[in-house]
């Protein structure tokens, strides 16, 4: 009977302990790159410019995250994963003493480390979408804040034989969209991170009003006659 007992909690703690450390594989599979800081409701849109294009964040096996704005305020932690919503810091995450040395670089990395170090004790919420090639990471802290990453850049880019361009990047209530002229699109969905459509526009195709979207994250999905798609991603602020 002992040995029943004995066998049967290790494997209860052998499933517990599965459980704690299990993960969305999808996290290392690439780079994440930054897309949106939404404090307090607002949008945050990283800086670009010559000192730093982008802000990466690195999940690696099986237990460490770097991230930084710039090199001289890198962070690191000990993450610890809590089935495939959410991670925790047990020790928080460490930075490095420097700074950026352009002063909207420096703001934004203050920001940026204030919503890490909200709290050690409470766990970040963590959610994974793929729409197509893109992939969107939303991280989620206890008060509510959100990092959102991609796992490409964010930025004005043409589509594979630069069949579509959308400008500007992030856009407050206009966007624009300019197509190949070989490219015939008859209607164009946008859809949230959460993959709700939220727009459907068969219309004025080429600008489209989005000033009744909250601000964050969204997909254009654009059809063409033959029903195939052109998928790009832009933030509203």
């Amino acid at each position: 009977m002992q040995h029943i007992m004995k066998t049967a909690t290790l494997l209860l703690l052998s499933l517990i302990s599965c459980s704690c450390f299990s993960q969305d594989s999808r996290l290392f599979e690439q780079t994440w790159i930054l897309h949106d800081l939404i404090i307090n409701g607002q949008s945050n849109v990283p800086p670009v410019n010559s000192e730093q294009n982008h802000i990466p964040a690195y999940f690696i096996e099986p237990d460490e995250f770097l991230t930084g704005v710039c090199d001289g305020t890198g962070g690191a932690g000990r993450i610890i994963y809590n089935g495939t919503t959410e991670f925790s810091f047990p020790e928080g995450v460490g930075w490095l003493a420097g700074s950026c040395d352009l002063n909207e670089n420096q703001i934004y990395s203050w920001l940026y480390q204030e919503f890490w170090d909200f709290t050690i004790v409470d766990p970040f919420q963590y959610e994974i979408i793929d729409v197509g090639q893109n992939r969107t990471l939303s991280v989620t802290a206890s008060n509510g804040n959100q990092a959102i990453y991609g796992n490409n850049f964010l930025s004005i880019a043409k589509f594979k034989n630069e069949s579509l361009l959308v400008y500007p990047i992030p856009a407050s209530d206009i966007i624009n969209l300019k197509y190949n002229k070989d490219i015939s699109i008859s209607r164009i969905r946008i859809y949230n991170l959460q993959g709700k459509q939220v727009l459907l526009i068969t219309k004025n195709l080429s600008q489209i009003n989005i000033e009744s979207l909250k601000s964050g994250i969204y997909f254009i999905l654009a059809e063409n006659n033959e029903n195939k798609m052109l998928t790009r991603k832009f933030v509203k602020r």
